[in-house]
């Protein structure tokens, strides 16, 4: 018997398949052939001709996705929980996720959002029709809402109704808008006893980096090692000044996070992280919260894990100043108290809270800075035309002005030291 048909057999006798035998083998006989396909367009995630995505239908390609994006970004529509469907050489779907379904008002977006609209893309001929509707598995959120609706009742602080308002309006309506605004109370709620977020969160799957999948945990604080992670936070600041380039390359003011330790209840997503920093769409100028998550990988040395973990993301994603754009216009490199210019390092054009935005990285575990050749590399976020780019930087950041070569090579043997447990 192959993993196929133990699979099979699995789902067939659980309890489900046992209540609803017809309904369950339907499932089943639609899903089972794509689940185990190793046809070549089946086998990679990606755009057409030659991969597959759910994000996009059968017959979008590249030149599709990035048209779609050049018009969602002039409608200022955020693309984290849509979907795009081609349904002929002019005319798409763009597709909300919500319960609700047919015209209406998506909160924080243009009124006449939902409906058809033509578009010119620069530097095309022709315009082409993208009609947005919403309705995008409303049965499933519809579930979910009804879920914090009862929510709502047992919420102990003014903070938490507004927080499960704002999930309710936000999977009602389809409205990132509202997410965000929900994230903003989410973010100031600190040290609950049981923690909690739902979002369309990471876009990882998407060939564009620019539609994310639904993301859920919930679990509870551990309060006796969050005040050991927040005694870290306490003293990032201080750390900060020891790494080996200008301050003028740190942010302005560090904005500490919540940073809690959660044991989890579950995690509902494709991969669970071991931590991270969320929410993604606050802009950064509220701060974040770092749930650092435990309940698996039991039989790794948990030390070791949480100190690269919290490192990585408290004074790596958390401290690095941001360059970008501000309505097209490059931000003037400042200069640092003794004169040296403050490079702006990289400016890709970017989608919606990322706009334009370049985070860099200092103390990565994969994005570890310090090479054994002696350069560091400052790990840079981005988009280019709608497109994620993770890379590192080849220059030789010594040459940068007030490069501190001493200091540098005492990060190096610390990162040595950790990365042997």
């Amino acid at each position: 018997m192959g993993l196929r048909e133990k699979f099979e057999r699995l789902v067939l006798e659980s309890e489900a398949g046992k209540n609803d035998p017809e309904g369950i083998a339907g499932l089943w006989n639609s899903l089972s052939y794509r689940m185990y396909s190793l046809e070549e367009r089946h086998r990679v995630l990606g755009l057409g001709p030659k991969c597959t995505s759910s994000y996009y239908s059968f017959t979008c390609d590249m030149d599709d996705a990035k048209l779609a994006q050049e018009f969602m970004l002039s409608k200022n529509l955020a693309a984290f929980n849509t979907r795009l469907i081609k349904k002929s050489l002019h005319e798409y779907e763009i597709r909300l996720a919500s319960s609700e379904t047919g015209d209406g008002v998506v909160p924080g977006c243009d009124k006449c959002l939902l409906g058809s609209h033509e578009f010119t893309a620069e530097g095309a001929d022709a315009p082409v029709t993208f009609h947005i509707t919403r309705g995008d598995y409303s049965k499933l959120l519809a579930k979910v809402v009804t879920c914090f609706e009862k929510a709502r009742e047992f919420a102990t602080t003014e903070a938490e109704s507004r927080m499960l308002d704002g999930y309710i309006v936000s999977f009602t309506t389809g409205s990132v808008p509202s997410h965000m605004d929900m994230a903003r109370i989410w973010i100031k709620n600190k040290s609950p006893a049981v923690e909690t977020f739902f979002a369309f969160l990471e876009s990882y799957r998407d060939p564009l980096g620019v539609r994310a999948e639904f993301e859920a945990f919930v679990g509870f604080v551990n309060k006796e090692r969050s005040a050991k992670y927040q005694e870290l936070v306490n003293n990032t600041e201080r750390l900060l000044k020891t790494l080996p380039w200008p301050a003028e390359y740190e942010m302005d003011k560090f904005l500490r996070p919540d940073t809690l330790s959660i044991d989890l209840l579950t995690y509902g997503a494709s991969g669970v992280p071991d931590g991270c920093n969320i929410p993604y769409s606050s802009g950064g100028d509220v701060g974040h919260k770092v749930p650092k998550l435990r309940g698996f990988l039991r039989r790794m040395p948990r030390g070791t894990i949480d100190i690269k973990v919290i490192i990585r993301t408290i004074s790596g994603m958390l401290s690095g100043h941001v360059h970008g754009r501000h309505e097209g216009q490059s931000q003037t490199p400042r200069t640092t108290d003794e004169g040296y210019p403050a490079i702006c390092i990289a400016i890709w054009p970017c989608s919606w809270w990322l706009s334009g935005h370049v985070h860099i990285r200092h103390l990565g575990q994969s994005q570890t800075p310090m090479t054994i050749s002696g350069r560091l590399s400052c790990h840079v976020h981005g988009r280019h035309h709608g497109q994620s780019q993770r890379g590192y930087l080849t220059d030789n950041l010594r040459e940068l002005p007030g490069y501190d070569n001493d200091r540098q090579a005492q990060w190096l043997r610390l990162m040595i030291i950790i990365n042997q447990f």
